[in-house]
């Protein structure tokens, strides 16, 4: 994990929790002093120290007492409290009303990726991005990208490629539409040429391709090809053949993991 304090990452773990503020506040500035700041990058605690956040942005950390707090701004004493990075939920189905939201702030997940994205997620995506509500911050995927028998005929779920052609389509549709991701569903259904058509126009356009993986498709081949992430029934796979060169990169840690703690 890179340590990067130049955006505010942040979620005070405190039973009432301090909240993000509206977007008039935008650039009040806010001490949190005497925090006890763990950052996850597997160095040593820090106790007594003093952050201070204007905006979105981190423009000042030390030791309580040591750091300048300007005159004006909001301190909120967080003795016996602490301090780590945001949290992100990276596989979230989110139907619910919009006012339910709120509630991954309170839990400290401040980053969701929406995993089956529709029109009203883009649009609770402006809001968010806007400042105009509370909520974490929003990656949009498309629809399930799957082969061309639908799981469900009535379902209005998944977006059908039958062939390489149609495959390109629907990466340029959805780099048009404003996705942030590819989301490929269906390991039986995918054809062959259509998923590595899919990586190769997501590659293209400039947008991540994620999801499931054809059973037609080893995982290395799909690394290879450009899939992003891995999930826990890849990482089961690898860790029943002993096999290292089938996980995407930066996944060797959680490999060896898996190897460790489920023979």
């Amino acid at each position: 994990m890179k340590k990067n304090f130049a955006v505010i990452c942040f979620f005070l773990l405190v039973p009432s929790p301090v909240l993000p503020q509206a977007a008039n506040t935008k650039q009040r500035t806010l001490a949190l002093t005497h925090v006890t700041v763990i950052d996850t990058t597997g160095g040593p605690v820090q106790s007594d120290v003093t952050v201070v956040i204007r905006g979105q942005r981190i423009i000042a950390m030390g030791k309580s007492g040591k750091v300048r707090v300007s005159v004006g701004s909001r301190i909120v004493n967080a003795t016996g409290r602490f301090l780590i990075p945001g949290l992100w939920d990276m596989d979230v189905y989110w139907y619910d009303p919009k006012e339910y939201l709120p509630l991954f702030i309170a839990n400290g997940v401040t980053g969701v990726q929406e995993a089956l994205g529709y029109a009203d997620h883009h649009e609770i995506q402006e809001e968010v991005d806007a400042g105009r509500l509370l909520a974490p911050r929003m990656v949009v995927g498309t629809r399930w990208v799957s082969g061309p028998m639908p799981s469900d005929p009535d379902s209005k779920a998944e977006i059908l490629v039958a062939n390489e052609a149609e495959a390109r389509r629907a990466v340029i549709d959805a780099k048009n539409y404003g996705a942030d991701f590819i989301e490929v569903s269906g390991i039986e259904n995918v054809p062959r040429e259509a998923f590595f058509a899919l990586a190769d126009e997501a590659k293209k356009r400039g947008i991540s391709l994620q999801g499931d993986v054809p059973v037609f498709v080893s995982l290395e081949e799909a690394s290879n090809a450009g899939r992003e992430g891995a999930r826990g029934e890849e990482f089961q796979e690898v860790a029943a053949t002993g096999s290292f060169v089938s996980v995407c990169d930066g996944q060797a840690e959680a490999v060896e993991f898996s190897l460790r703690n489920f023979p």
